[in-house]
């Protein structure tokens, strides 16, 4: 019986499997022999060697994308899931309405990213946007946003928080899975609300927010829509996340050799933050079954 199970099991999860590795492994088999070649679509490929790589040592420009790439990833990633776990908190309350509201909070992150982005591009606009309208409104001269090398970036970290919603929801379901004999418990021992909140919710949420923060850690590193429309890369290179510039190499430069070295380094920068979150996950992350840790 277990044998036909399993069998089922594979015959079932085949489709699956095969698309996954069709839509994900040739492409990136194809661009790692890519990155070998140097080749513009025009012409036939001319082997290369490592020459694109080291093309990326002499790019001035590239050690400029690495930073803003990290400036993002470092700041929207933590912001991002804060704030879905506190709208999660406090969506997790018995209420009047309560289910509205979060549809109503669930929303932003279903809307199309095109609209999405042009509506912040209003919000950020630096003469009547409705940021800086309201900063005004308390005495603040607002900067330019998205035309300041200061502040297009923060801006952009803070635009992240739109799509929280999925983020939220994984969140809330966490919330809901807590025993409730566990507060009860804390209730007893003369716990207080933060009391139970530091050391009994948080604790039981660590493996959530850890799983969130890989996923939101890798689609960080894969910006790329809002930052192609709203600021596309700059002002100067202040904005120019990898993914953008690997795509103003590829498409219009016709580099392609070159943006699929670039791609290699993207993948590797992802791999390697997530080997380092899951090494660090051993320290904090707590599951039931075990007396701490992974």
């Amino acid at each position: 019986m277990r044998r036909n199970e399993a069998l089922v099991f594979y015959l079932m999860t085949l489709p699956a499997l095969l698309g996954l590795v069709g839509y994900w492994g040739g492409p990136i088999i194809a661009s790692i022999g890519l990155s070998l070649f140097k080749y513009n679509a025009l012409n036939p490929p001319e082997w290369a060697g490592l020459a694109n790589f080291k093309q990326l040592t002499t790019d001035n420009a590239f050690p400029k994308v690495i930073k803003a790439t990290l400036y993002y990833v470092i700041g929207s990633v933590p912001l991002s899931t804060a704030t879905a776990f506190l709208l999660a908190a406090l969506l997790n309350q018995k209420v009047i309405g309560i289910y509205t509201f979060r549809a109503l909070f669930y929303i932003p992150a279903v809307v199309s990213t095109v609209a999405v982005a042009i509506i912040w591009i209003w919000v950020y606009h630096p003469a009547f946007g409705l940021l800086n309208t309201a900063l005004a409104g308390i005495g603040i001269t607002g900067p330019e946003w998205l035309g300041s090398t200061q502040w297009a970036m923060p801006a952009m970290i803070i635009m992240s928080c739109w799509g929280v919603g999925t983020s939220m929801i994984i969140f809330l379901a966490g919330f809901q899975g807590i025993p409730e004999h566990l507060y009860e418990a804390a209730v007893i021992d003369g716990a207080n609300w933060w009391q139970k909140f530091t050391n009994v919710t948080i604790p039981m949420m660590t493996p959530i927010i850890f799983f969130l923060a890989v996923v939101n850690a890798i689609a960080a590193f894969q910006s790329f829509p809002f930052f192609y429309i709203m600021t596309g890369g700059g002002p100067g290179l202040t904005t120019m996340v990898m993914p953008l510039y690997l795509y103003r190499k590829a498409f219009d430069q016709l580099y392609f050799g070159y943006a699929s070295a670039i791609g290699l380094v993207l993948f590797l920068m992802i791999l390697l933050t997530t080997i380092l979150q899951f090494w660090g996950a051993r320290r904090w992350v707590y599951y039931e079954s075990s007396t701490g840790g992974m």
